[in-house]
């Protein structure tokens, strides 16, 4: 910890100061995607969430076949580790 964060602290706790409420603009906040809170692997998520449907549109046009089954036929574990995702 920084020495002078750590004096500041030491002093506010020692003369019982009351807590304030503050933000912070470090860091990234909370993330949602699809109403779904991202709590590890951002930059993961953030690239399967975004380039998911090209994807799937992609294949299907390459293999000829309907979207929905690229969606519940392909084994996607598997599709992710060839691919080393």
């Amino acid at each position: 910890m920084d020495l002078v964060a750590k004096s500041i602290a030491q002093t506010h706790i020692q003369n019982g100061c009351p807590s304030i409420n503050t933000t912070s603009t470090v860091g990234y906040g909370s993330v949602t995607i699809g109403g779904t809170m991202v709590c590890t692997n951002l930059q993961r998520t953030l690239y399967q969430s975004i380039h998911h449907q090209d994807m799937v549109t992609f294949l299907s046009n390459h293999l000829s076949i309907d979207e929905q089954r690229v969606y519940t036929d392909l084994a996607w574990h598997s599709f992710r580790k060839a691919r080393k995702e």
